[in-house]
């Protein structure tokens, strides 16, 4: 029997609760999501269990909000996943949660720009 997709959901723990709904969801859709809480058990080593986590997903999903920048675990996951998608060619998505698309879209339809701001913007 084939087994279901695993996808390592990189996010920022204040984050979570939204996290573990479309961690449910996919789960509903057959898809098996690896998320820190479910998998990393007291006691565990949780660097060795996150590396786990990362190399035995076929994909990867980062969850941005306002909170991404600041997390330097997340930060340290998006380096790993984006490695992973460029040289084993992992598929790697970006979730754009609601309360982060809600306070940054100026208007509805128009993109928003994920650079860093410079000095002249």
């Amino acid at each position: 029997m084939p087994r279901n997709p695993k996808v390592f959901c990189s996010h920022r723990s204040k984050d979570k609760p939204t996290v573990k709904e479309v961690a449910r969801n996919l789960a509903d859709a057959g898809i098996d999501p690896w998320v820190d809480e479910w998998e990393i058990k007291p006691g565990d080593d949780f660097v060795a269990a996150i590396n786990r986590g990362l190399e035995s997903c076929d994909a990867g999903l980062i969850f941005f909000s306002q909170e991404i920048e600041s997390g330097k675990w997340v930060q340290a996951e998006i380096s790993a996943l984006t490695h992973q998608a460029v040289v084993d060619g992992k598929p790697l998505i970006p979730v754009l949660l609601d309360r982060w698309s809600n306070r940054n879209s100026s208007s509805k339809g128009r993109r928003k720009n994920w650079s860093r701001p410079t000095a002249n913007s």
